[in-house]
Parts: structure tokens; sequence; C-alpha cells
């Protein structure tokens, strides 16, 4: 009788944690640590990117188009090869606290095999950062990380592609997970 009342109280209570998954990433929801309407093309001389040994040629057009439609920031290299895009962040992020970012491109072609380098910084700290070769086929990069570094609300989110090559990247989402 007792091994009944055990097993019945086994099967209505279950037992321990094994019933119930882990709450932690169920309970967090994205918020848009940026918004497309936020972006803006940093100048040259205030560009941190740009080498002072060896700046970049100056572009007769920004390459830098906000697709309201589509929902991204689309970064055009045939216009421009060098471009930074600079945002205000929406919300405090402490370090460790997860982001989410997803970039992609379309097919990546150059005369000669090249690299492209896409980075994004919190104010002077590196975030994250990818060098992609070219050539290379279209892909949608969609990564989860812990911030290396906090960013205060209002404080400048950098994000910058460095291409060789007529190629379009597309700026999805940087989200922060609460």
């Amino acid at each position: 009788m007792r091994a009944y009342l055990v097993l019945g109280s086994l099967l209505v209570f279950g037992c321990g944690d094994h019933d119930h998954p882990p709450t932690a990433d169920i309970d967090k929801s994205p918020q848009p640590l940026v918004a497309l309407e936020d972006w803006v093309q940093s100048a040259r001389e205030q560009d941190p990117f740009v080498n002072p040994d060896s700046p970049p040629p100056e572009c007769e057009q920004s390459g830098v188009r906000a697709e309201d439609a589509q929902g991204f920031l689309e970064l055009d290299t045939n216009e421009c090869n060098f471009i930074t895009v600079i945002a205000g962040a929406r919300y405090d992020v402490a370090e460790g606290e997860e982001l989410q970012l997803e970039v992609s491109h379309f097919d990546l072609e150059a005369a000669a095999p090249a690299k492209a380098n896409l980075r994004l910084w919190f104010e002077e700290c590196a975030v994250w950062e990818k060098s992609i070769a070219i050539p290379s086929a279209a892909k949608v990069y969609s990564e989860r990380f812990a911030s290396p570094c906090p960013i205060s609300q209002g404080g400048q989110v950098l994000l910058h592609v460095s291409n060789h090559g007529q190629n379009t990247y597309q700026f999805r989402s940087l989200t922060v997970l609460r």
C-alpha cells in the first residue's frame, strides 16, 4: 500500500525540477537597444575606426539607407566601402547582460579575394566583430552573447563595416534580453 502511495505521489506531484523546464530564457523578452530611425552616419573626423595614418577615401554618397518596409538598415559598399553609423542606446545595459544581434549580407563579391569587417561597439568598447571572406555566399548572422561592457541609456552604439567590392549588408536588430 505504501509503495502505491509513493508512486501515486510521484505521478501527481512529479519529482524535483525535472518536470519543469528552466524559465530563465522563457521569461526574457527582447527589447530593441536601437531602432532603425536612430541611426546616423558618423562624420569622418569623429569616426573611431578611421586610421589617421591611412584614412579611407571620402565617399560621394553615404551608402546608408533605412529600408522601412523590410525593417533594416542597409549599408551599401558600392557607394562607400567604409561606413560607421551611430545611435544612442535606448536602455542601460549591464556588463554580462544578454544581447542578440542580427546582421545579414547578400552574396559578397570583389575583383580579388578580400575580407569584410563588421564591428559593433558601445562607446569605446568592442562588443562584437566579424571578419568575412570575400567572395562569400549570402548569410544571416543571428548571434546571442553576453555584453562585454556596460552602456548607459543614451550612450553611443557604433556599427561599422569596411569592405572591398560592391556589396550590401543589412543591420536587422540589436536587442537586450530582459
